[in-house]
């Protein structure tokens, strides 16, 4: 494989992996400009924690299926597993979401 090839398959990657690094800073410098900017930038951390408690499940479920999944019968498993713990979340915030309020 040639260098031009890893580098164009890289390249994406990397910028993905920028836009989400500069991301943080770049969400709280503007924060920081607006109005009551103590009460918007406590609010985006109590929402960037619970971004990453209910995302942290999916993460560990791609290491997971990474390291577990070698056939179709360990792929169909591991689907099964998913499948059923989205259907615990999903269920349990059910009735958020139908909420008129949202």
């Amino acid at each position: 494989m040639r260098q031009k090839n890893v580098f164009l398959f890289w390249l994406p990657l990397f910028t993905s992996w920028l836009l989400m690094t500069a991301e943080g800073p770049i969400v709280s410098a503007t924060i920081n400009r607006l109005p009551n900017e103590v009460v918007m930038l406590a609010a985006q951390g109590i929402v960037v924690s619970l971004s990453v408690l209910i995302e942290s499940p999916i993460i560990n479920l791609l290491a997971t299926s990474t390291a577990l999944v070698k056939d179709r019968a360990t792929f169909l498993f591991g689907a099964a597993v998913y499948y059923s713990l989205d259907g615990f979340a999903n269920g349990r915030h059910r009735p958020h979401r139908l909420h008129p309020c949202f």
